[in-house]
């Protein structure tokens, strides 16, 4: 399957490291690491690439977790597909911390996951609980505008 962008989730114990970009897609929320696949480049070079550049992180015990399609109803050229991958980190590196694209973060798990939590991409707390199960899954979100109309697992 052809990929154009990876997203990452690297976890220490019930905590994820998530981004709150200053551009681009979702900004000012809180998501994954993560960004487009250079010519040449695979998926897992590309996640291990975009962990180092957004974080500084130098990983490379990732684990494939499953895609992610989308599709803009308003937008028929807004679609994309991206690969999904985890990381285990070794140590809880301080933060918050300023980096290149946005502020990093470690975020507890609980608090990704609750329902009333508006700070987060809003797609997230519908496919993160399986992501680290080891379940591999095709997920698929459809949009209207910036409006998330629907969430599918595929298979």
């Amino acid at each position: 399957m052809e990929y154009g962008y990876t997203l990452i989730f690297i976890r220490y114990e019930n905590e994820v490291l998530l981004i709150n970009r200053e551009k681009g897609s979702w900004m000012g929320r809180w998501n994954g690491l993560g960004g487009k696949i250079e010519k040449g480049e695979t998926a897992l070079g590309c996640a291990i690439r975009e962990t180092e550049e957004e974080s500084g992180l130098r990983l490379n015990n990732f684990t494939f977790c499953g895609s992610f399609t989308w599709e803009n109803k308003k937008n028929p050229l807004d679609k994309g597909n991206i690969a999904c991958y985890y990381a285990f980190a070794d140590n809880k590196t301080p933060t918050p911390f300023k980096y290149r694209e946005g502020i990093l973060d470690w975020k507890k798990l609980d608090w990704v996951l609750n329902p009333k939590n508006l700070g987060i991409a809003e797609n997230l707390p519908l496919f993160i609980p399986y992501m680290f199960k080891d379940e591999i899954h095709k997920y698929h979100c459809v949009y209207d505008g910036s409006e998330m109309i629907d969430f599918k697992i595929l298979d």
